[in-house]
């Protein structure tokens, strides 16, 4: 390993820490589900968790009491996704702080969004650097950003 490329990865590990170590502990997190495994209960009670929170939330679903399950919700493609927006997003989303757009380059047809909060953008990222770093790219790594960090989404 080279110097440049050590002091990067305590640099990077300071600031983490100076910012509440949220990188480190997604990376925990990660190693644990590596390691561990995932159990199906724990699937199965964050799916529900999920499914419970969008028919509450958002008004695309709060009518549908009857949806219990996966696969009684319907398959939701990206026109439907497109043309459904602003009932899609949960109600709250305005109250979850700064938002960012993340999105694909269309490259096999219409490109596709989604908002995310700073924690995901953090996550995005940290699983970057992970795959840098396990892949052994290090300082070699190039990457061309699909997010303008820059630019937050204002509703």
């Amino acid at each position: 390993m080279q110097t440049g490329e050590v002091l990067r990865r305590v640099a990077f590990n300071i600031l983490d820490a100076a910012k509440g170590g949220r990188l480190k502990k997604l990376k925990e997190v990660n190693k644990r589900e590596i390691v561990e495994g995932v159990t199906e209960e724990y699937v199965d009670r964050r799916l529900h968790i999920l499914l419970d929170y969008v028919k509450e939330h958002s008004p695309y679903y709060k009518d549908h009491s009857e949806w219990m399950e996966l696969q009684d919700f319907p398959v939701m493609t990206k026109g439907d996704f497109i043309e459904n927006y602003d009932q899609v997003l949960v109600d709250n989303s305005k109250e979850q702080g700064n938002l960012y757009r993340l999105s694909t380059s269309g490259s096999t047809g219409t490109p596709f969004t989604v908002l995310c909060d700073g924690d995901k953008m953090s996550q995005h990222e940290f699983y970057f650097l992970y795959g840098t770093e396990w892949f052994s790219y290090g300082n070699e790594a190039r990457r061309v950003p699909c997010v303008d960090k820059g630019k937050k989404y204002n509703q």
